[in-house]
This record gives structure tokens, sequence and C-alpha cells, in this order.
């Protein structure tokens, strides 16, 4: 969407700004050039939100960079994004003109708002390591509860997946960091050795190949040390004595 704006600088730098920053609809419109900052290398917002509350959102350098070419001699306290269309309201974009921007820049045949964008804020920086509670404070939300309903959009993984019994690629999770240090103080001692094909009884549980090479040792419940393997065809490592036939 926002690639598809570049012949149009403002309503990619409001594209920009919906989904860098999270802002609310009505955020976007009623912004001032007084509300922008530069601090380096990039800049800020300083935005009056619901219920009177104020927040500050950095911006990253080449989205400030963007936004702020866009100024030219604007006063202080002129409209950011400005509409083409004059009325009594004043000369910033409403909301029902920014909803056609995104609508049009979507491309798809689907009801479209600018509140798609705030939620991908939320969901992509949650899942890029972002810390709960700053997503939370820059989008804004009263609650933390309200910012970990994004968590839920995350499906990469679950944790059923560590538990499938019935699979030999289950992750063992529990078992890996039991031996962990075990395992790194024999990769530090000796260096992995592969076993030959034409020699090897052994095969691995997941792929049935029999391209292994050494990978450690695992203490098992007879207090004896037993080898551990690692697949060379699909990185999967077992304990023989451990895997399922």
């Amino acid at each position: 969407m926002i690639q598809s704006q570049t012949n149009n600088k403002r309503n990619q730098a409001i594209l920009l700004l919906l989904y860098t920053a999270g802002l609310r609809v009505n955020e976007l419109c009623s912004l001032r050039w007084e509300d922008l900052s530069q601090r380096m290398p990039g800049g800020q917002l300083t935005i009056s939100g619901k219920g009177g509350k104020t927040r500050i959102i950095l911006l990253p350098e080449s989205v400030w960079q963007h936004v702020s070419k866009l100024r030219n001699n604007a006063d202080s306290d002129a409209p950011v994004f400005m509409s083409r269309q004059k009325d009594s309201f004043g000369t910033a974009l409403d909301q029902s003109q920014v909803n056609r921007i995104v609508a049009t820049a979507a491309g798809i045949n689907k009801k479209v708002s600018p509140h798609w964008l705030r939620h991908s804020h939320a969901i992509h920086s949650l899942k890029r390591g972002a810390p709960l509670h700053l997503v939370q404070k820059t989008v804004g939300h009263s609650s933390i509860a309200t910012t970990s309903r994004y968590l839920h959009a995350h499906i990469d993984d679950s944790s059923a997946l560590y538990l499938d019994v019935l699979s030999n690629t289950a992750k063992h999770i529990s078992q890996q960091s039991t031996n962990e240090n075990l395992e790194e103080q024999h990769k530090q001692k000796q260096p992995p050795t592969k076993v030959e094909k034409n020699t090897s009884v052994l095969k691995c549980p997941n792929c049935k190949s029999k391209e292994l090479q050494q990978y450690g040792f695992q203490i098992l419940a007879d207090g004896l040390n037993h080898q551990r393997f690692r697949c060379l065809m699909c990185d999967y490592a077992f304990t023989p004595l451990l895997s399922i036939s």
C-alpha cells in the first residue's frame, strides 16, 4: 500500500504515519506542524489522544524525513495534511477523505479502513519483539489488556506444537534445555565426528537418513552418558535410546 503511493508524497506520508506510528484517523487529521519536532536522528510526534491524554511517538529517520518534506513554508499551526477541497471546517483533511485514500491504496475488493494500519502496527511490532508495554504506550491504549489482545494474532507458533506426542518432530524443548550445558561442554572439547553411512546402523527418527554426526552426550536414568546425534539432512537431534521407532 505504501509503495503504491510513490507518486503522491502526501498520501504516502499518511499511510506511513497510520502504520509506523499506529495513529487513530482523527489523530492524524488533527496533526499540526507544531506537533512535530526533530529528535535526532529522526523526529517525534506529540499526540493528543482519547481523554485528552498526551503521548510522544518517536519516528524513524526515514519516516521523519519523508513527512517533514511536506511542510515547505507552512506555519506551525497549519495542518500537516492539507485538503485540496476548501470547506467551512478549514483546510485539514477529514476522516472520510483519509478513508478514501486508504481504500484506494489497498486496491482490494474489501472494506478497508485506516484502523487496519493501526492494527497492523500493533501486530507487527509485537511479532518483531517490541515489549507489550511499549506498544501500549505508542498506540495510546488506556489498558495493557487491550494491547494484549493483539498477541493472539501470532499464528507462526503455538504451545500445542511442543506437545505432539505422536510425532517424532515434536519440539523437545525441556529435554534440550536440561542437557544444553552438558552438550556445549562436549562440543567444545571435541569436534563433531560424522558416522560413516555404510557402517552406521542408526537412522534419524525424523527422516530415516543415516547421515548423522555426533552431537554431545546425555545422561540417562542409568547414570551413564549416552551419545546424541544430529541428522545432517533435517537437523533433528536425538539420543538413540530415547528415540521412537
